[in-house]
């Protein structure tokens, strides 16, 4: 039996920063669908550390699940969300580890947001 499953495999997690641009941003997360990524939202900082961690658990579970079936996972990170970041190398830290390359904004056209997610695809 052919399947017709057109998802990619791959999986972003996106910081809140990018899911909800303000002002002049550019659309970043654009940039992540138009290259056949799947997404999973993270937390606005405004939650607070003990509700953020509580999400990052379940994130970091659900990133053991994927990697447990082959599929790629990124994060796309805003590094103004300091408490996001550290919640999440904490939570995916734990065992059984695991390692999600991570793409800081840097700001600029989301050119080399691209050029990350095109290296891993």
């Amino acid at each position: 039996m052919k399947s017709n499953d057109r998802r990619s495999r791959r999986i972003a997690l996106v910081a809140d920063g990018v899911m909800n641009p303000t002002g002049n941003d550019p659309d970043l997360l654009a940039i992540v669908m138009e290259r056949g990524w799947g997404i999973i939202g993270l937390p606005p900082e405004r939650l607070g550390r003990p509700a953020i961690a509580q999400w990052m658990a379940g994130v970091a579970d659900q990133v053991r699940e994927f990697a447990r079936h082959g599929m790629t996972v990124v994060a796309v990170l805003d590094g103004e969300e300091t408490t996001v970041i550290g919640e999440l190398e904490k939570a995916c830290a734990q065992e059984p580890a695991q390692i999600v390359p991570v793409h800081v904004l840097s700001g600029g056209d989301g050119g080399d947001l691209a050029a990350f997610l095109d290296r891993r695809a």
